[in-house]
C-alpha cells in the first residue's frame, strides 16, 4: 500500500463516519506522550480517553486534536477492588511497570540496564470499566494498551459489551517482567474471543550477557552499549500487534449499524480492504442497511481495484526493464566485437 493509498483509505473511512454522525471512542492505556499516529485521521470526530498518573485531577479538554478528551490522573489496573498500585520506576521511564522486572530473564540482553529499578512508588489506580463510568461512556471502540506486562489482564477486565472492535497491544516474547502476559497468551486468548491478527511488528534487543558486554567494551575502549546495539542483529523481544474483531464475533449488544460501520472504517484505515469488503457484505445483509452496505462495498472494491491497477503497472514496468537489460546485454558484446 502506497502512502497515497493509505491517505485515500483514511479519508474515505472518516468521511463515512462523519456522514453517519458516528463518534469513535479511543482509549490509550500506557500513553507516553502523543496519541497513536493511526488515530490522527479520526481525531477531530472522536472522544479520547487517556491516563496520566502525574495529573492532579480529571482533565476534560476541548480545542485539541480530538473532538473531546478525558485524561485521568490514575494508572490502570485489572482488579475492581484495587484503588492503588505499586510502580517500579526503572532507569528508562518506558520500562516502568506495576510488575517487577525479571532480572534473570533480562540478564542476557543488552538493554537489561534500562530495567534497573531506581525506586518504587504508589499511584492511584482505576479500572477501564470504572473510568468509562466516571466520564459517561459505555464502551471502547479502539483500545491501545501498553502497560509493560499487564496488557491482556487489563483488556479482560472490560465487560463484554464494552470491549473494543480494534486493539493495539504490545506483549513480550521474552521474560522481561515477573508474571507478565506474554504474546503467546495474548494471541491465544484474543483469537479465542473472536479477534484476528491484522498487523504485527517484531521489536527487540541484542542478546548478549551484561558481563560479556562489559568485557567487550573494556577490550575495545571506543565501543559503548549503543555501538554494540548498532553492530549486532537484534533478537525478538516484544511485538507491536493489532487485532480486529471478526464480523461473526460481534456480540449481540455490539451487532449494530454503528459498530459494523466502525469496524469497516477501522479496517480501511488499517489497509485491510479485503476484510472491509467482508464487513460491507455483512452490512448489506442486515435489514435496513442494504444501501449502506452497497456504499461500503463500492468504496472497498474501488480501493482494491486501484491497488491492483498500480501493482499491474509496476509489474509491467519491471518486465519492460528486464527485457531492455537482456537486449542491451546482447547488443553490447556485438558492438565491442565490431
Amino acid at each position: 500500500m502506497t502512502p497515497t493509498d493509505k491517505t485515500h483509505h483514511q479519508q474515505e473511512a472518516t468521511e463515512v463516519l462523519r456522514e453517519l454522525s458516528i463518534t469513535p471512542i479511543l482509549a490509550d492505556v500506557g500513553a507516553s506522550g502523543a496519541a497513536p499516529e493511526v488515530w490522527q485521521p479520526l481525531a477531530d470526530q472522536s472522544v479520547y480517553l487517556g491516563f496520566d498518573p502525574d495529573l492532579r485531577e480529571i482533565r476534560n479538554e476541548s480545542g485539541g486534536i480530538f473532538k473531546q478528551s478525558f485524561v485521568l490522573n490514575e494508572a490502570v489496573c485489572p482488579d475492581d477492588s484495587q484503588h492503588s498500585v505499586t510502580f517500579h520506576l526503572t532507569r528508562s521511564p518506558f520500562c516502568s511497570s506495576t510488575l517487577p522486572p525479571d532480572r534473570e530473564g533480562l540478564s542476557n540482553y543488552i538493554f537489561a540496564p534500562w530495567f534497573d529499578v531506581q525506586r518504587t512508588t504508589q499511584a492511584r489506580a482505576t479500572t477501564l470499566n470504572r473510568a468509562l463510568h466516571r466520564v459517561g461512556l459505555d464502551r471502547i471502540d479502539w483500545l491501545k494498551v501498553d502497560t509493560q506486562g499487564t496488557d491482556l489482564r487489563i483488556f479482560k477486565s472490560l465487560p463484554e459489551q464494552a470491549r473494543p472492535l480494534a486493539i493495539d497491544i504490545e506483549p513480550g516474547l521474552i521474560p522481561a517482567y515477573e508474571g507478565e502476559d506474554t504474546f503467546t497468551q495474548v494471541h491465544t486468548d484474543l483469537t479465542q474471543q473472536g479477534y484476528w491478527l491484522s498487523d504485527m511488528r517484531v521489536c527487540g534487543s541484542v542478546r548478549i550477557n551484561r558481563d560479556t558486554a562489559k568485557d567487550l567494551m573494556q577490550r575495545n575502549p571506543g565501543m559503548d552499549v549503543d555501538g554494540i546495539g548498532n553492530s549486532v542483529r537484534k533478537s525478538p523481544g516484544w511485538v507491536e500487534a493489532r487485532y480486529l474483531r471478526s464480523v461473526d464475533a460481534l456480540a449481540p449488544h455490539r451487532e449494530t449499524t454503528r459498530d459494523h460501520a466502525l469496524l469497516w472504517a477501522f479496517a480501511m484505515i488499517d489497509g485491510q480492504c479485503g476484510f472491509a469488503l467482508d464487513v460491507a457484505r455483512a452490512v448489506a445483509d442486515r435489514p435496513g442497511d442494504q444501501k449502506l452496505g452497497l456504499e461500503l462495498n463500492t468504496i472497498a472494491t474501488d480501493a482494491i481495484q486501484r491497488s491492483h491497477a498500480q501493482h499491474a503497472r509496476a509489474t509491467n514496468r519491471q518486465r519492460q526493464f528486464r527485457r531492455l537489460r537482456r537486449v542491451v546485454g546482447r547488443v553490447l558484446p556485438m558492438h565491442k566485437a565490431a
